[in-house]
Parts: C-alpha cells; structure tokens; sequence
C-alpha cells in the first residue's frame, strides 16, 4: 500500500507556512529577552 505524496506535500507548506508566520514574533521576543549573539571584534 503506498502512501499518498499529497498529505506529505500539506504537511511541507503547513510547516513552512507556521514558521513564516511566527518567525517576526520569534525574532521580536529574542531581541527582548536577550537571547541574541553580540559577536566579538574578530
């Protein structure tokens, strides 16, 4: 029994499309938080 491609391809652009939409609040709440890199003078 083979299973269909197309639940793997919604699953793909679901994905893809969470992380688009909470990638902005991620990035905002790591910046508040501190939990960014400050890189060195190398």
């Amino acid at each position: 029994m083979m299973f269909p491609i197309e639940i793997y391809c919604v699953a793909l652009f679901a994905s893809a499309i969470c992380t688009a939409l909470s990638l902005p609040l991620w990035r905002r709440w790591s910046y508040r938080t501190g939990f960014v890199d400050d890189p060195g003078h190398r």
